[in-house]
């Protein structure tokens, strides 16, 4: 009884081991899917942070691929969030250059609100400003029905170049500012100088907004700083 009780700890201690190695030496951590990286608030799936100063590099990267491109690329891997916020920010714009533009707009609110990308807020604010009539570009109809919504507008212009300033101040690039300042400073203009119609108070919007835009920079900081 007691050899066996022996042989029973030898087998259970040869199929640990074994286990271990198959862990250790194993399959490759199964990639990311589009629908996990759209699916990850508050980075639940604890994807990496990457390095900031990939910002400027992996926009340029995204800039140049195709529908197909990005997807592959979004599934060839799992993502840092540095990149799955660019990724889906041009994924987003494929969409909408496609007619797709309820699906895309969908999407940018993912990069902006889930992974806090500057250049999806400053694309948001100025739909926001415009209504959705801001992405029909000539087509009679499009699958989106978006009032004009200046408090919106205001919020994500605002927090775009918060993040663009700690952005630059932390890599020293002053490309992805640029992009900012390029798409959304005329818009932030207007909202500073108040040429604005009645019933939209900058002063109050701001208070209103003060605690969530210090929470968003906090949650910024938490993710890849």
């Amino acid at each position: 009884m007691a050899i066996l009780k022996i042989i029973g700890l030898s087998l259970l201690g040869i199929f640990t081991f074994f286990v271990l190695i198959g862990l250790m030496f194993g399959e490759p951590k199964k990639a990311g899917t589009i629908e996990d990286y759209v699916d990850n608030p508050n980075n639940k799936r604890g994807y990496p942070k990457g390095n900031i100063s990939q910002a400027v590099s992996l926009f340029n990267s995204y800039t140049k691929m195709d529908k197909p491109q990005i997807k592959a690329a979004m599934d060839s891997t799992d993502l840092s969030l540095h990149e799955i916020s660019y990724a889906l920010y041009f994924w987003a714009m494929r969409h909408i250059q496609e007619g797709k533009i309820k699906q895309g707009y969908e999407l940018l609110k993912v990069a902006a609100d889930d992974y806090l990308n500057p250049v999806a807020m400053v694309k948001l604010a100025r739909i926001n400003f415009h209504g959705s009539q801001a992405l029909q570009q000539g087509k009679p109809s499009i699958d989106l029905e978006l009032e004009k919504d200046l408090e919106t507008s205001y919020y994500y212009i605002t927090l775009a170049f918060e993040i663009t300033r700690v952005l630059n101040e932390k890599t020293g690039d002053k490309v992805m500012l640029n992009h900012v300042v390029s798409g959304g400073l005329a818009l932030y203009d207007t909202f500073g100088m108040n040429q604005l119609e009645e019933g939209f108070n900058r002063k109050e919007v701001s208070e209103q907004f003060s605690k969530i835009w210090a929470d968003k920079m906090d949650e910024y900081s938490g993710l890849y700083l």
